[in-house]
């Protein structure tokens, strides 16, 4: 009886085993039916086309009227004029009366070296001029009467030229001692003060005539030929940017063009004067150099900021309302503007948007420029 009920019990274990093992694999086989029954569905739906997103962008046609070709460069202003300030003696600089900035005349004091020492070597040598003066006078009386030979007379005259000679340089010296302006101009450095020792070799300051400006520009060697050719018709203009944003200019007129290109830098310099420029600039100001070497009348124009960053445009298609894609020809450019084909005078030009869209996208056109 008891091995029956142990039997019983062991054919119901086995009998639940084999439920659950079966009822796993049921649900297996039916999450994998189900998930190829979705693929197949998925698969069978044909997909939905999409509308592509219209680009909006502005339009602008070309604009009728005159390209001027040049080049721009940055320069500095200089001054035709500079004249470094030397003292002609050396010494202590007992005064110096003028500072940075100030505007000096020709000729005028601008400092002194102490002169004390400069005084008694002119003392010394105006005695020394009447004793030889003195001395000549009475060997020259002498010789007219033959009392004395040729070669005393000679001696003399020679001492007293000597100590004459020697007079003046003590007197030029004690001058010297008052150092002047050699023209009229700007200080625009200074290098000493009252109590510095003076020399010869050292300049105390650096003059500059405001009045005669140039700038010098070095232009890449690229341009040589075109200079060369044109030099005798350019147009110079300089212009400079104060810190309130205002901007101020001047013509210029050529001065001279380098005949040889520096391999160095490969580019050459130019020379311009500017020309009523009304105390706007001054020596080592940084400036904008816009030389003109070309004009062209009657070309149709396109902003240069209106090209994509290769080069070429985006023209507006009215029929199918996308973008296309074009590399026109460029008949001349400067730096601001650019002359194109004029086969493409009436075209519709992608002027804002073109460096989004793509050739063949639909655009919507927001403004016309």
């Amino acid at each position: 009886m008891v091995a029956f009920a142990q039997i019983h019990r062991g054919a119901n274990t086995l009998g639940k085993r084999l439920f659950f093992v079966f009822f796993r694999y049921f649900i297996l086989l039916l999450g994998t039916a189900m998930i190829a029954y979705g693929i197949m569905q998925f698969l069978s739906k044909s997909p939905e086309e999409k509308t592509p997103t219209a680009v909006p962008v502005i339009l602008a046609t070309p604009e009728y009227g005159t390209l001027q070709e040049s080049i721009s460069l940055n320069a500095h202003i200089q001054s035709d004029h500079m004249v470094a300030l030397l003292p002609l003696v050396s010494g202590e600089l007992e005064t110096v009366s003028f500072e940075l900035g100030d505007r000096v005349e020709k000729d005028q004091v601008l400092a002194q070296i102490d002169s004390e020492a400069y005084e008694q070597q002119r003392a010394q040598a105006a005695s020394a001029k009447e004793v030889a003066q003195t001395t000549f006078m009475r060997i020259e009386r002498l010789f007219q009467a033959k009392a004395v030979s040729e070669q005393a007379y000679e001696e003399a005259k020679a001492n007293r030229d000597a100590t004459r000679a020697q007079w003046e340089l003590a007197e030029l010296q004690m001058k010297n001692t008052a150092i002047k302006a050699p023209i009229a101009g700007t200080v625009i450095q200074k290098y000493a003060s009252q109590g510095n020792i003076a020399s010869p070799e050292q300049p105390i300051a650096l003059i500059a005539d405001q009045e005669a400006l140039s700038v010098k520009a070095h232009i890449p060697a690229y341009y040589f030929d075109i200079i060369q050719a044109q030099k005798d018709q350019l147009a110079i203009h300089v212009r400079r940017t104060d810190a309130s944003g205002n901007v101020h200019s001047a013509k210029a007129s050529l001065q001279a063009v380098a005949p040889s290109i520096d391999p160095s830098s490969n580019t050459f310099s130019l020379i311009c004067t500017l020309q009523e420029q009304n105390g706007t600039f001054v020596p080592g100001m940084a400036v904008t150099i816009q030389i003109i070497y070309n004009q062209l009348e009657g070309v149709y124009l396109l902003k240069q900021e209106d090209r994509t960053v290769g080069g070429a445009f985006y023209l507006y298609d009215e029929e199918t309302k996308t973008a296309r894609y074009e590399n026109i020809t460029i008949i001349a450019e400067n730096d601001f503007l650019v002359a194109i084909d004029p086969a493409y005078k009436d075209a519709s030009f992608i002027v804002g948007g073109q460096h989004t869209v793509l050739d063949g996208q639909p655009v919507s056109v927001q403004q016309t420029r």
